[in-house]
This record gives structure tokens, sequence and C-alpha cells, in this order.
């Protein structure tokens, strides 16, 4: 990509998205290591500009007054966890905050043909989310289901979509409405679904501790809202682990 069609890209990008403040030095370092395009591009960006707002000093600070309150001495195996899990939580665990999920769909989308209008299933995507309750990791896999209507998504992209919807502090029921909402308004899906299967942490390793559990939930939107032949489809496809 050339450099002046990178630079339109950015503008373009920032005007379309929730992020801002990015400043000149994270342009020039995003175009120096790497040469992104589409949604890639997009979820680099807001992340690199949501990882320099996080104050990481003042988190590490109170990561270790936590340990400290735990009465633990910040020594050993605990020397610098401060600043690690600081920078987990900025570089990854709440990455999706700053990734507008609606811009990852149109930016990696694509006109519909007449031909291109089938039941897409992308199944056992790998999905991480941070319980906002317990600062609790759930991890699991989760399964999207649409038919296309003006538009049709990469396969890639429902991956990013997900990922920056679930890597945030959020709950698992409103990561799959969200999805299947994004997939109706902003692609013009006719029908979406996205069951997710996740296991708790703080359901398996606190509380009840029910070792094994998994929690499973759908959401649907458009024409998968409302009885019809197509949901049944979807239904035997996506729920049941079935193949049409």
């Amino acid at each position: 990509m050339h450099a002046q069609a990178v630079h339109a890209r950015l503008r373009r990008i920032h005007a379309d998205s929730s992020c801002s403040g990015l400043t000149p030095r994270s342009y020039f370092d995003l175009l120096r290591h790497r040469t992104l395009t589409g949604a890639s591009f997009l979820i680099e960006w807001c992340s690199m500009n949501q990882a320099a707002m996080i104050d990481r000093r003042r988190a590490a600070q109170a990561i270790e007054e936590f340990l400290r309150a735990l009465g633990r001495d910040l020594k050993g195996d605990l020397a610098g966890t401060g600043k690690r899990v600081a920078d987990a939580w900025a570089d990854d665990l709440i990455r999706g905050d700053a990734v507008d999920a609606a811009a990852v769909l149109r930016e990696g989308s694509m006109e519909a043909g007449p031909l291109d209008r089938g039941l897409v299933v992308a199944r056992d995507l790998a999905v991480t989310t941070m319980c906002p309750h317990h600062l609790l990791p759930a991890h699991g896999a989760g399964t999207i289901a649409y038919l296309p209507g003006a538009r049709m998504a990469g396969i890639g992209t429902l991956a990013r979509a997900l990922d920056a919807l679930a890597r945030r502090l959020t709950l698992q029921e409103r990561i799959g409405g969200q999805l299947v909402e994004l997939l109706v308004n902003e692609l013009g899906a006719r029908g979406a679904l996205c069951k997710l299967a996740l296991t708790h942490t703080c359901l398996v390793a606190r509380g009840e501790r029910k070792a094994g559990a998994v929690i499973e939930t759908v959401a649907v939107a458009g024409l998968f809202a409302e009885p019809c032949p197509e949901r049944d489809i979807a239904v035997a496809a996506a729920l049941a682990g079935g193949r049409v």
C-alpha cells in the first residue's frame, strides 16, 4: 500500500471510528512496523491508540497496592507483577474497547452477488472475554451463522468483529447480541445468529466451583428472530453442530 493511500485510510478510519487522539509518532510507528489492510489495519490502529491512552503506571501501582492489601510481599515471584498485569490488560484483555466493531465489519465486507446469498456458518472461533463482576476471564468458542443481504463479510472479518466485542469487560450475553445486531444493521444480513459456549473462571475457580461447567448463549436477529425455514436451517447447522 502506497504511503499516500495509507494516510488517506488513516484519516478515513479516524473520522469513522470512535478512536481519537493518535499522535503523529503513532502513525509512523504503525507504518514502519507493518503494512496492514482492511479490518486488520483498523484493529491495529485503534489498539495502539487505546494502549497510548491507558495509564499503565497507575494501573501497575494499583495492582501492587492490591497485592499488599492481601498481605503479599512484592519480592521474588511477585516482583514486577504489577507492570505485567497492567500490560496484559492494556495489550490483550481489553484490547477490544478501542475497536469499533461496526467499522471492522464495514471495512472487511464486500457487495454480495446473486449467488452469494446462501447461509454462512463460521464455527469454533476462539473467544476470550473478561467478566466485569469479578475481573476474571471466560473462554471458549463461538459460532456465527448469517444470511448475507446487500453485503457479505470476509471470514476473517467475522472472527475479528467477534474478538473486538469480546475482548472487553462485558457479559457473555451482550457479546452475541451486539454481533448479530451489527450484522443485520451494518451489512444488511437477512438473518444472523451467534452461539457462545464459554467456561467462566468465576464459576469454576470460586463460588460454586463447578469444574467443567460451560455456559451457552444464543442471540438472533433479523429473519432468525421468528420461526421460519431459514431459521431452522441455521439452527441445525449452528446449534446442533449439524452440516447442511
